[in-house]
């Protein structure tokens, strides 16, 4: 699904390339999922703590208002769009970011807490 390079230099034995067929591959995976989105870990190993995922969400996917108190979290659109919304405590919206492939704003990183 990804490539690893094969490298004789220890610090690149685990570097990992994401190809358009993993992409592919997933996607076709979230069009047959129940919920229509589905997660690819990207730690390389069980012992890696991080939060490293490619999710893949499919139009009619969706995500409950969630928070994540303890860790910050990257979006980044690979294709497609999508509308990041922030809400109070109140469960009143805050603000809201259309994030698309190919825009100006791609991407947004979500503080730890939102």
């Amino acid at each position: 699904m990804y490539r690893q390079t094969r490298s004789n230099n220890e610090n690149l034995k685990n570097n990992m390339l994401l190809a358009n067929e993993l992409f592919n591959t997933i996607w076709d995976k979230a069009k047959d999922s129940v919920r229509h989105r589905i997660h690819f870990d990207l730690r390389d190993s069980e012992n890696d703590d991080s939060q490293r995922m490619l999710n893949v969400l499919e139009i009619d996917t969706k995500i409950p208002i969630h928070r994540h108190r303890d860790t910050s979290e990257v979006v980044i659109i690979l294709r497609g769009k999508v509308r990041e919304v922030y809400f109070d405590n109140q469960g009143n919206e805050i603000a809201s970011y259309l994030l698309e492939y190919g825009s100006p704003i791609p991407g947004i990183c979500v503080p730890k807490g939102m």
